[in-house]
């Protein structure tokens, strides 16, 4: 079954004050409200703006002018800034659904929403970003050092700029300048795209640079050269064949996944896994229907892009899924 919780938080807290799950005390709700999701993560050089949510079936007391969740209503809007956090995947109820993939796929700032009532329908819509710092001015100062590596400074600029948010820093540690380089930044973006500027080209040819990346309470700094341990992707996950995009770049499209962030690195199978009563193959290079049994893509490839689909009581299957876009690596074909 289809797993969603939705929780909204006083800001820079952890105390909610509205919550819509569709597995309450860890028991699935028929009843639960039906939710539409288009949440898109990616690196902050090449933005993508926010992402939207909307609530069908919610109380007249969601929509009015109120104080009931400790954060001022206005009309039939919440006032930005309120946090958000958005754990999304499967439950238990259906044979293949993993509950183990469940994870949060977004975490947040509301930036704008709204209500609606017609007829009897009664909805919620928000604009989020992923973080505070697209709604508000950050300090981002930044000071690399001639002949030290980036990391260091990275790790200072984070500090200051993101205080209790985790920081993973996973790169080469001979990205170095021979001269100092410093700035003062006031959003995201701007920094994120400083950064790959500096670093594109600057280990070899192919260096794509490093990806600042600020997802689900923490910030990311990647470049590819440390590779995590790949998360195993099982043939009955995918929806559909996994597809080229570009040049050493594929789109997978899975159920909906919370395990997988941006920068992590997943793993296409190379067969069918042996599950009780999936279809034998006996003659797969010559057989169309055991060509549709494995993926045509098989090996190692780096996510750097995601995008979570969800609209909680659509009958199609495929509108509960992940979208990833992932560049090849070493070993994929």
């Amino acid at each position: 079954m289809r797993y969603y919780d939705i929780q909204l938080l006083k800001p820079g807290t952890s105390t909610i004050v509205k919550r819509w799950q569709s597995f309450p005390n860890g028991v699935f709700n028929p009843a639960a409200q039906n939710v539409l999701m288009d949440f898109m993560l990616t690196a902050e050089d090449t933005p993508l703006g926010g992402s939207s949510l909307k609530i069908e079936g919610v109380s007249l007391d969601d929509l009015k002018q109120s104080t009931q969740y400790g954060a001022n209503l206005v009309g039939t809007t919440y006032t930005p800034g309120l946090d958000i956090r958005v754990f999304g995947g499967m439950g238990k109820g259906l044979p293949l659904a993993n509950p183990a993939q469940q994870g949060l796929i977004l975490a947040g700032t509301v930036f704008q929403s709204y209500g609606n009532w017609e007829g009897v329908n009664q909805s919620l819509d928000m604009v989020i970003y992923p973080a505070q710092a697209f709604v508000q001015p950050v300090n981002l100062t930044f000071n690399w050092l001639a002949g030290t590596p980036l990391s260091q400074a990275l790790a200072a600029t984070f500090s200051n700029a993101f205080p209790g948010y985790k920081q993973v820093i996973q790169i080469s540690p001979n990205r170095k300048l021979s001269y100092t380089q410093p700035g003062v930044y006031s959003s995201v973006d701007r920094f994120a795209a400083m950064i790959r500027r500096l670093t594109e080209g600057q280990l070899s040819a192919n260096d794509q640079g490093v990806s600042i990346i600020v997802q689900s309470g923490a910030v990311y700094a990647l470049d590819g050269t440390a590779q995590a341990k790949p998360k195993q992707l099982n043939f009955y996950d995918l929806i559909g064949q996994p597809t080229w995009l570009t040049f050493k770049q594929i789109q997978i499209k899975t159920v909906m996944r919370g395990d997988i962030l941006v920068g992590d690195v997943v793993e296409l199978p190379n067969q069918l896994s042996g599950l009780p009563g999936q279809v034998i193959q006996t003659n797969p290079v010559t057989s169309i229907p055991g060509l549709r049994q494995n993926s045509i893509f098989t090996g190692k490839f780096s996510v750097n892009q995601i995008r979570q689909i969800g609209n909680f009581r659509s009958p199609n299957g495929a509108d509960w899924c992940t979208i990833m876009n992932c560049v090849s690596l070493a070993g994929a074909s």
